[in-house]
């Protein structure tokens, strides 16, 4: 269906200090005419179940999302911004992406061995086209169709590590086949995520679960996969523009070009992206808002109400997961209780560092201090005097104790969302006991979490070998007379930090950790 010829209707409400911003740059003569939609914006839609994926389809008309509780996909209207009947499908819908024409959605069903095929026009799930099982059974999970028609879609299955495929599925024969030239063989991690541009010349794959953060394009002009970026980093989520020259890729916020270089970060992080046509404003979700990014600083410039809360704990689908129309002008968000809409135009800018006298600090004045000088102190030593050595070793820490932190926050996640469920079921917490000992077990050198520590000391014996603690200046611990020591420490404090979010974010996460016997491990979680 076509909107050529209409014009932008989006009412907006917004409170007098938002400023009104354009998304996107100019029109080319392959955009998408403007939505016609009328809307307040943000729009809360209260959808209740588990929400996994979603999308607006490119004619503006409606927004899709998979409903997990109840194995359907709920369909929204934009045009009289009412929910319709959604539609049955298979069990555990998860991932779903549209065909060009916008005449089909396939369905990854992650409950079962089968991709749902469903007419838009009719509103009914067509067939059940079924997937060949691994030695994993494994399970349909994400979703992506190319400009040629071909539908791409990764599996997933119960556990970790390669136990998933990259799979194709041909529209007109319905048969499904392995991609054996995708990285090993056509393997994939059990949270690989795939996403189409908006042209569809291009899909971009992340792999989850995987320290080392892989990052992939396929090229259907080609059809054929780019060689594997490593971002060395947990990351779950992508989005491309127009024709996939630019990727923007989270948690971390990594801009990338179209050859997979980086090309910038993003401070602050997030979970769930978005990127415009033009290749220069991107949208992240973090902290119950949508950042507004560009991608040619590699700054957040401002912000937008959700109006909903919008908790980013989970890796995988489900809540923060982020859509965009084609024209750019609209974004959909998976909340805690349903989806947003938002519109891309109304934009709450960032603070500026100068405050105004209408604006008097709220604390009261800020007190002056004098530095008392301390006639022995010892100078820090500039940054240009660092050897070689020692600037790789530095980066090395930095690095490590991200991806470190990252994981164990990850982990400890997992953990903890098992606790909940089993006791939600009244299953007990047996199970739970088993799950979060293989993930978090400092004791057990095959849990997850000391593997992850073992490759971030591996990395620091590796690339600080040659470098003693005073070359560094001793960061973290001064005592350090190895960079072991240094090390340990560093990884030390990231994991306290971790462990007072986990106790911020949880309640009675102390509690959670007794009930499966790992409270003496991570003791800042129930410490002041």
């Amino acid at each position: 269906m076509s909107c050529v010829g209409i014009r932008v209707r989006v009412a907006l409400i917004v409170a007098t200090a938002v400023t009104i911003a354009t998304a996107g740059s100019a029109l080319d003569a392959g955009t998408p005419p403007p939505c016609d939609v009328t809307l307040t914006s943000p729009l809360a839609v209260s959808l209740s179940g588990q929400l996994a994926d979603i999308v607006i389809d490119d004619s503006c008309q409606h927004i899709y999302t998979t409903n997990k509780s109840g194995n359907q996909v709920a369909v929204f209207s934009l045009q009289t911004g009412k929910l319709e009947t959604p539609i049955a499908v298979g069990s555990l819908p998860a991932g779903l992406d549209l065909s060009p024409d916008g005449a089909t959605i396939y369905v990854a069903n992650s409950g079962g061995n089968n991709i749902s095929v469903v007419d838009t026009a009719q509103e009914a799930e067509a067939q059940k086209i079924p997937v060949p099982t691994g030695f994993l059974n494994d399970t349909p999970f994400s979703v992506a169709v190319s400009n040629t028609g071909v539908v791409f879609f990764s599996t997933t299955f119960s556990g970790s590590g390669f136990g998933g495929r990259l799979l194709q599925l041909d529209p007109a024969t319905s048969v499904v086949s392995q991609r054996t030239d995708f990285w090993f063989y056509g393997t994939n991690t059990e949270l690989t995520l795939l996403r189409a541009s908006a042209d569809r010349s291009t899909i971009g794959i992340v792999a989850g679960d995987i320290s080392s953060g892989p990052v992939f394009k396929y090229s259907a002009a080609t059809d054929v996969f780019s060689k594997e970026k490593d971002l060395n980093t947990f990351v779950d989520d992508v989005a491309l523009d127009a024709t996939g020259t630019t990727l923007v890729v989270d948690p971390g916020t990594f801009v990338l070009d179209s050859t997979l270089s980086l090309a910038g970060t993003i401070v602050g992080g997030g979970r769930g992206v978005a990127v415009d046509r033009a290749g220069t404003i991107g949208y992240r979700v973090r902290d119950g808002k949508i950042d507004v990014l560009d991608l040619t600083t590699f700054l957040a410039t401002g912000s937008l109400a959700i109006g909903d809360t919008v908790n980013t704990t989970s890796y995988g689908f489900g809540v923060g997961r982020l859509a965009i129309s084609r024209d750019g002008s609209l974004l959909s968000v998976i909340t805690d209780h349903g989806f947003s809409i938002v519109s891309t135009n109304s934009t709450v800018p960032q603070p500026s560092a100068t405050r105004t006298p209408s604006q008097p600090c709220p604390c009261g004045p800020r007190p002056t201090i004098t530095p008392t000088p301390t006639a022995t102190a010892t100078p820090h030593r500039a940054p240009e005097t660092f050897n070689s050595g020692a600037r790789l070793c530095q980066a090395t820490l930095a690095s490590v104790a991200r991806t470190y932190s990252t994981a164990e926050q990850r982990l400890m996640q997992k953990c903890f969302d098992r606790i909940l469920k089993d006791v939600a079921a009244r299953r007990g917490t047996s199970a739970s006991a088993r799950t979060c000992d293989r993930l978090l077990n400092p004791d057990r050198i095959d849990s997850a979490l000391s593997r992850t520590r073992e490759e971030a000391e591996s990395a620091i014996r590796v690339h600080c070998k040659d470098v003693s603690p005073e070359e560094i200046d001793s960061p973290c611990l001064d005592t350090a007379v190895s960079i072991s020591e240094t090390g340990a420490c560093v990884l030390r404090e990231s994991a306290r930090n971790v462990e007072r979010t986990i106790a911020a974010t949880y309640q009675n996460a102390c509690g959670l950790l007794d009930a499966v016997g790992l409270t003496a491990a991570f003791s800042g979680v129930c410490g002041p």
